[in-house]
């Protein structure tokens, strides 16, 4: 499982594999690694001073890897609760836990994440690890991926849409595009997940489908694909663009070449 997580400390995103989920409903946690603090943290799925319900302080870009999860056992569960209740850590009886096994069944880290929140990775046994499909897709992390990518796909120009396949359920909003810019490049498939908003205007009659340029904006953990635009005015952010022509917003892109 990938997650897109919003720091209370620095107030800066971040994005981590998560390492396991516990507890359930509004009160579920996620165990991810931190790379600002290169530290296991346990994080909040809503703000525990002032909850808001319809921003979570993580948000799942997808699920792979899970299917490798393991739960924790009777004899875990039942450990942690009776150290957690026996120093006033948590107030609720724990019966979910589920993650990685080297890590869900690990009682003593369990138990220093409550206390701390927060455990230094060179002091855990945890196997750090990267996406599960990262040998066959490009990850686009950083503004500096997105720059190397549209100069390598030449900024969208002349660049047309093929195809659009829209997969959506409780853990998973992915929107794949295939992009055929043949005469420079060829064809790439971009594949957008945690989809936040698709907006298409199709050309009108007696005009053409290419593009002429776009935009590709990396920015607090989101991602903006843009037609004919080059740039944000200085106010813009993606979380507030808007636009009349064609945009895609997303917690995470990944892009191949198909043909």
């Amino acid at each position: 499982m990938f997650l897109r997580i919003y720091d209370n400390n620095s107030k800066k995103y971040f994005k981590s594999i998560c390492y396991a989920k516990i507890d359930v409903g509004a009160f579920e946690k996620a165990v991810v690694i931190n790379p600002h603090s290169n530290c296991v943290e346990l994080v909040n799925m809503f703000d525990e001073v002032k909850p808001d319900y319809h921003r979570p302080l993580y948000e799942i870009i997808n699920s792979d890897g899970t299917e490798k999860w393991h739960l924790a056992n009777v004899d875990t569960l039942d450990t942690l609760n009776k150290y957690l209740k026996a120093n006033k850590l948590y107030k609720r009886a724990l019966t979910h836990i589920a993650g990685y096994p080297d890590l869900c069944n690990d009682v003593e880290l369990l138990i220093k994440l409550f206390e701390n929140k927060s455990v230094p990775l060179t002091e855990t046994k945890i196997t750090v690890r990267t996406n599960e499909d990262i040998s066959e897709w490009n990850y686009i992390r950083t503004q500096e991926d997105a720059d190397k990518f549209m100069e390598l796909f030449v900024g969208f120009h002349d660049a047309t849409i093929q195809k659009m396949t829209y997969e959506e359920s409780q853990s998973c909003r992915k929107l794949n595009v295939i992009f055929d810019n043949t005469g420079w490049f060829g064809v790439a498939e971009l594949c957008f997940e945690g989809l936040i908003t698709l907006h298409l205007t199709p050309p009108p009659e007696n005009c053409t489908n290419d593009f002429e340029t776009a935009l590709l904006k990396v920015e607090d953990g989101l991602v903006l694909w843009a037609s004919d635009i080059e740039e944000l005015d200085n106010s813009e952010t993606i979380e507030n663009f808007d636009y009349e022509y064609d945009y895609i917003k997303a917690l995470n892109l990944k892009w191949r070449k198909i043909d």
